[in-house]
């Protein structure tokens, strides 16, 4: 089984509004801009498009209201009121209005209704003693101009602290609510908290162990050793203007030539929403409250969040040590869609060399002393074997300094070649 050394580059790369994740260009907008805000004031988003929720996605954002209710909602966008509900749950107190260029903009979590949409919901409660209502109009029924008072946010629905949460639909798909209209103030970038490789089967190893090596995120990039096949998981936040634990729009990884990315754009309410175990890890390798996403898909099914590079036919994600040719720098980012830039990126450098020569200068020494019994501090200075050790101490500086000037493959290609480092038979050495 083969074998390979894989460094792992983290970047923390928010979204510059405008810019397409991945792609360079500008951002795909289905639609123009709201023609008003939903509510007064800067617009905090405390919860965002893709989040898990049990058995489901989050399928809009959550505005923060300041942890109080009775602020005034109105109407993004002209249309018609197409459907007014009241309900114990869910989203509580909700409106939906449909725009005339057919966007459905969902309000909920609402405290009370303005008029004429309290009247009628009202009335449909006084003559049928139900609280639960859900009431549709034909489309002349209620006219909505933009900028219009909707009615005020609350916490209706069995919800916590009060906001107003906002969703775009189009048919059965909710979009992405940046994408279609909506914007939002957000000056913190992502974070990469914690990544982990995981093994894929029973007989493949991360750095020797059966089981998922967790990362340590510090200034230098990760190099892990990976027999057979394994893949990655990240978990990330964007924490946003008030810290809340958010999902990042995007987390991509970069390897070999190919990417994967879990990307919320939309989602479908006939079928997406099932997938939110699938495209989520809660508590298996993290903990329960994380944000953790494989950055894997099985051969022949990709979950809409999940985009590819790799073909349908194949795994996507998997990082498999018999096709790794060479060095393999695996990149990861985390995107949002603020009009910031934090990037943390660090090149392969000579660290691993400086540790390897270390352990293998200990090994020698060890050695040495068991073979004369222990051995001393005088003793090793009269060893016969110090003109080697010079040696190789002078190979290791020559394979730091080319690593400065040539990269760290060819370093550890001179390393190995002077110090007799070389693979073992049957195993694919491939470093980076």
């Amino acid at each position: 089984m083969c074998a390979a050394l894989v460094a792992l580059a983290l970047a923390a790369r928010p979204l510059m509004g405008g810019d397409v994740p991945g792609a360079g260009g500008a951002t795909p907008h289905l639609y123009p801009p709201f023609a008003h805000a939903p509510l007064d004031g800067p617009l905090i988003v405390t919860g965002t498009f893709g989040e898990y929720r049990p058995g489901r996605f989050h399928a809009g954002m959550d505005y923060s209201t300041g942890g109080s209710v009775g602020m005034p909602v109105y109407a993004p966008v002209s249309g018609w009121m197409e459907r007014v509900r009241a309900s114990g749950a869910g989203y509580g107190r909700s409106l939906y209005l449909h725009a005339e260029d057919g966007r459905l903009i969902l309000l909920g979590h609402l405290d009370a209704y303005d008029e004429p949409f309290a009247t009628a919901i009202a009335a449909a409660q006084d003559s049928s003693g139900q609280y639960e209502q859900d009431l549709w109009f034909e489309r002349d029924k209620f006219p909505v101009a933009a900028g219009q008072r909707l009615g005020w946010s609350g916490q209706s629905g069995g919800v916590g602290e009060p906001h107003l949460h906002l969703e775009v639909r189009r048919g059965d798909m909710a979009i992405h609510p940046l994408l279609a209209g909506a914007s939002a103030v957000d000056t913190i970038p992502p974070v990469i908290l914690a990544i982990a490789i995981e093994p894929r089967d029973g007989v493949s190893r991360v750095d020797g162990a059966f089981a998922p090596r967790r990362l340590a995120l510090g200034a230098r990039p990760e190099t892990v050793s990976v027999t057979g096949r394994a893949r990655v998981e990240v978990d990330a936040n964007d924490p946003g203007t008030r810290r809340s634990n958010m999902q990042p729009y995007e987390i991509e990884m970069a390897w070999g030539g190919q990417t994967l990315a879990c990307r919320f754009d939309s989602l479908s309410w006939a079928t997406d929403m099932v997938e939110g175990d699938l495209v989520y890890d809660r508590g298996r390798i993290f903990g329960t409250g994380a944000h953790a996403v494989p950055l894997w898909a099985p051969a022949g099914f990709r979950p809409r969040a999940i985009v590819t590079s790799v073909p349908l036919a194949r795994e996507a994600g998997t990082l498999d040590a018999a096709e790794l040719r060479g060095p393999q720098r695996v990149r990861i980012t985390a995107r949002d869609f603020g009009g910031h830039t934090a990037v943390r990126v660090e090149a392969p450098c000579d660290r691993e060399l400086r540790r390897r020569h270390r352990l293998g200068f200990r090994a020698r020494r060890d050695a040495r002393r068991s073979g004369r019994g222990g051995g001393s501090r005088s003793g090793r200075r009269c060893d016969p074997d110090r003109a080697g050790l010079a040696a190789a101490a002078r190979a290791g500086r020559a394979a730091r300094a080319a690593s400065c000037a040539r990269g760290l493959p060819a370093a550890r290609a001179l390393l190995a070649a002077r110090r007799g480092l070389g693979a073992r038979d049957g195993e694919a050495r491939l470093v980076a």
